[in-house]
């Protein structure tokens, strides 16, 4: 039954983006540092953090993923399930503890709106 549900969830669409977010480590007294998103869905997504960045895998986290073009954002919590290592980065796979929904993700994946140009 557990896999059904699971396998359900992994149904809905994932999005290449290319969002800002800000994250702090769940427990730890830091400032928030800046992250990217680069790959989302409503339960999980991959990041790209800073490759001074001290995470491990299983360490929760907070974020506040910014809506495009707004001064709006989105709280979020995740959990980190795997982290490499890159010259300059840190890639991680995030599952989400609370899902996002689908409104959500419609709000930070939508594109740029086309502005009308008044030609008088």
């Amino acid at each position: 039954m557990e896999e059904y549900v699971y396998a359900k969830k992994r149904a809905k669409p994932r999005f290449n983006v290319n969002l800002k977010a800000n994250y702090f480590i769940m427990g730890k007294v830091i400032q928030h540092q800046a992250c990217r998103i680069t790959n989302l869905s409503t339960i999980d997504a991959t990041v790209r953090f800073p490759r001074n960045a001290s995470l491990k895998s299983g360490d929760l986290i907070g974020m506040d993923i910014v809506i495009p073009n707004t001064i709006i954002h989105i709280p979020a919590k995740a959990e980190i399930m795997g982290i490499k290592q890159h010259t300059n980065e840190l890639m991680s796979y995030i599952k989400f503890t609370t899902v996002l929904s689908d409104d959500m993700i419609q709000q930070l994946v939508k594109k740029i709106p086309e502005v009308a140009i008044d030609a008088r």
